[in-house]
């Protein structure tokens, strides 16, 4: 008598793969621990939504003007965003006070921002240029202002002197002689 045996459990069989899954991912086996999945350059660079935004509280004025150059820095550079605030505060400041509150320590980025500041008819017209004229005059009392005026931009020297002469214009005749101070010739 002929005994059949039982077929032998069939292992499955490697699968060839086609040239269109080469590029396919592998696919693991149950019994393989999965690696986690990277995430694609395009989702890398994506950023989180914006929930809500938070605007900064507007600065305010200081009670008293400053004292001291790091503090007029310090509070200059809380106004960047702010210019009606920068005229403010230059108008805070005793335009005698000008030349003890630098001393040595005016540079040139300070100065050309103060000078955008003075020379905006937006914010120093009228009345008010007779307050830019006493701070210019200060400005030109700082040690080393020689040395600074020399790195006033074309452009800002421009505005000075139309600054300047609008100032004369309403009865402003201390403004005359600002120009020559920062070296500008007529």
């Amino acid at each position: 008598s002929t005994t059949t045996q039982p077929a032998a459990p069939q292992q499955p069989q490697p699968q060839t793969s086609s040239p269109a899954q080469k590029d396919a991912p592998p696919v693991a086996s149950p019994s393989q621990p999965q690696p986690a999945p990277t995430p694609s350059p395009s989702k890398a660079k994506a950023k989180a939504p914006v929930l809500f935004q938070v605007e900064a509280p507007t600065p305010s004025l200081p009670p008293e003007p400053p004292t001291s150059s790091f503090e007029f820095e310090r509070q200059w550079n809380n106004f960047r965003s702010y210019p009606n605030l920068r005229a403010q505060f230059l108008k805070m400041i005793p335009a005698e006070q000008v030349p003890t509150l630098f001393k040595e320590n005016l540079d040139s980025t300070v100065l050309s921002s103060v000078l955008s500041v003075l020379t905006d008819p937006q914010h120093f017209g009228g009345a008010e240029l007779g307050c830019a004229a006493d701070f210019l005059l200060g400005l030109t009392r700082v040690p080393r202002f020689d040395m600074l005026r020399l790195l006033v931009a074309r452009a800002q020297k421009q505005l000075l002197q139309e600054t300047c002469a609008r100032a004369v214009e309403a009865g402003v005749a201390r403004a005359s002689t600002i120009p020559a101070l920062f070296g500008i010739k007529n």
